[in-house]
């Protein structure tokens, strides 16, 4: 997990884009564990950290 944090604070474009209306991105920490985040000038704002077993919150 730490690796995943290492590697937006990098590049933090490199993660998929998971609502194109807000530009929340989606990386995916463990098989069923994702955390959402937006991207700013020179912040990154963690949104959320969600449990893919349960049904989308609203992506």
């Amino acid at each position: 997990m730490l690796n995943c944090f290492k590697t937006i604070t990098a590049t933090p474009y490199i993660y998929p884009v998971a609502d194109e209306n807000t530009g929340v991105r989606k990386c995916i920490l463990h098989k069923n564990f994702s955390m959402f985040y937006k991207v700013y000038d020179v912040t990154i704002l963690i949104i959320c950290f969600w449990d893919n077993r349960q049904e989308p919150m609203f992506f």
